[in-house]
């Protein structure tokens, strides 16, 4: 199925069923920024979370560990 709806403006297209909204047609590249703002969003806290543990382990001693060094 394809869509040409003349020149690609980026705004969203709303699809409605007797007036009520039922869907929305996205730009992928929009879809993409969607997507990644959710999933910073829903981090966000277990970033914050692992601040406050201040549990950090310098970056030497990661390597040493790890045979890099």
């Amino acid at each position: 199925m394809a869509c040409h709806c003349g020149q690609r403006s980026g705004e969203p297209i709303s699809v409605t069923r007797r007036g009520k909204r039922v869907a929305v047609v996205l730009d992928s590249d929009a879809l993409d920024r969607l997507v990644d703002a959710a999933d910073e969003t829903q981090d966000r806290p277990d970033l914050e979370a692992a601040r406050a543990d201040d549990d950090s382990v310098p970056r030497d001693e990661v390597e040493a560990a790890l045979g890099l060094a």
